[in-house]
């Protein structure tokens, strides 16, 4: 279905247009800035998009009332026929921009459709006024919400899933960094093994009850040598001391003998006396060697337990112990840097499954999109936007988004395939021709307002008119167009 007359009146900074497109592929409207360029275009869209297109201030200031009306040439399944499409709003009261409107489809011989808005509806499926520029210029989230409408593919569930697992990964390789830092940090002694230091320990404890035992005997002999020395010096004593007494009994023995025949009693008495002492002398000695003989005999038995039990060395063992704790605790550190080394895999492994989980998604959503008829061979979209053959549409060349973006447009509505340029000034005449040999390819029809007065305009506006109309009713059709560039021309003559 095609656009064959547009009669537009009090449009936003319109006052009145009228002209016909004959069906052609493309129709260029031009003009300086603030001239009724965008109004004009405007005006189709709110004619056959309805309230949801209006702008804030539909109508012109001054007037009360705006009119549109578009012809068209039927085909569609839900218009068949040729009809004009009628849009009147009216301004409201206090000052509203506007408060009514009314839309009317009326067909050829005067039949009036029933509910015309919502047959409009039907009719543009995804909506009027697509401009390809403005979609090539929009973000990626955009592009790839417009595409998803027109190939019929959602992947709400499988993104939001996609997206959780993603984030998730991203923590779970963070713990994955921190985990790897944290096993870096610990000591690792490749060189050691396990070790047990439980026969050295008790070879240490035998040690040191054998030179415990040796202390206690090398005392017990330095006790007994005491003793033996303070026994023979009171010994000596006593000996000495009966020695005197002796020499004393002597001395009188040999005064008395002197005295034989004077003190012979007294000798008698005095052997009698003598023979006492030294039996006493005799048992003192007596019992005194017999406690030396008994201490002498203790003495051999501990200088005989101390030469059996020969002090041991015992920092050797110390010193083992010591080597082996030193491994004990690398050991223990290689524990720990195994513990942190398990984590950490387990981590890298969960890491994993997202990804897998990850690529098992990406997997689906590629499969599922090889089955859809994408407006352009080799389209798609994922985590960068819409692509073309696997290239963001940002980083395509101008022609292939422009390109793109105008077979999008076509697909949006397949019974009705009308897009609205606005930003045609951004065209150079290259571009301009390749966008009207795309819409003629696709059987469609473009509007395209550039800021011109050149040949390649259909029309040309001036304020809020048809450039030379002034106020009365132009029809810019075959007429205007014989001036456009002649590429332009073999484009439509061959649609």
């Amino acid at each position: 279905m095609r656009i064959l007359k547009v009669e537009a009146r009090d449009v936003k900074g319109l006052q009145y247009a009228e002209f016909e497109t004959n069906g052609r592929v493309s129709t260029i409207v031009g003009g300086k800035n603030e001239n009724g360029k965008s109004s004009l275009l405007d005006a189709i869209a709110m004619c056959i998009g309805g309230p949801k297109l209006f702008p804030a201030k539909p109508i012109r200031d001054g007037a009360e009332t705006a009119e549109i009306v578009v012809d068209v040439d039927g085909g569609a399944t839900q218009l068949p026929w040729p009809c004009q499409i009628i849009r009147t709003i009216a301004r409201g009261k206090s000052g509203n921009p506007w408060t009514t409107q009314k839309v009317e489809i009326i067909a050829q011989g005067g039949f009036a459709a029933p509910s015309p808005q919502k047959l409009l509806n039907e009719v543009m499926m995804k909506g009027i006024g697509f401009d390809p520029l403005e979609f090539a210029n929009s973000s990626s989230k955009e592009q790839v919400e417009t595409l998803k409408g027109i190939v019929g593919v959602d992947f709400s569930t499988e993104d939001a899933r996609r997206k959780s697992l993603y984030d998730e990964r991203t923590l779970k390789n963070r713990e994955v960094a921190a985990s790897k830092q944290r096993c870096n940090l610990l000591p690792h002694h490749l060189e050691v093994g396990s070790t047990d230091a439980t026969a050295l320990k008790a070879e240490l404890q035998r040690r040191r009850a054998v030179n415990k035992a040796n202390a206690q005997c090398a005392q017990d002999r330095k006790q007994r040598e005491q003793e033996i020395g303070q026994r023979g010096v009171v010994r000596d004593n006593i000996i000495r001391s009966y020695d005197l007494r002796i020499s004393d009994r002597m001395k009188l023995i040999e005064i008395h003998e002197q005295e034989i025949s004077a003190i012979m009693l007294k000798i008698e008495n005095t052997k009698v006396e003598l023979d006492g002492l030294l039996r006493q002398k005799q048992q003192e000695q007596d019992n005194f060697d017999a406690g030396t003989g008994k201490l002498v005999l203790e003495l051999g038995e501990v200088v005989k337990a101390t030469q059996a039990n020969v002090e041991l060395d015992e920092d050797e063992i110390v010193k083992s112990i010591d080597v082996i704790a030193a491994e004990q605790a690398k050991v223990k550190d290689n524990d720990r840097y195994a513990k942190a080394m398990d984590e950490h895999d387990a981590l890298v492994a969960q890491s994993a499954d997202f990804t897998r989980e990850i690529d098992a998604i990406d997997a689906v959503k590629e499969e599922a999109m090889k089955g859809i008829a994408w407006p352009v061979e080799g389209m798609g979209f994922g985590e960068f936007g819409v692509t073309l053959n696997g290239i963001p549409l940002d980083q395509i060349s101008g022609e292939e988004r422009i390109t793109t973006s105008v077979a999008i447009g076509m697909r949006l509505n397949p019974e009705f395939r009308f897009v609205i340029i606005k930003e045609g000034s951004l065209l150079d005449d290259e571009h301009l021709i390749s966008v009207v040999e795309q819409v003629a390819k696709a059987g469609g029809q473009v509007f395209i307002e550039r800021v011109s007065e050149g040949s390649e305009c259909h029309i040309v506006m001036e304020n809020g008119l048809v450039k030379g109309s002034e106020k009365d009713p132009v029809v810019a059709g075959e007429a205007m167009s014989v001036a456009t560039d002649r590429a332009l021309l073999e484009v439509q003559g061959n649609t």
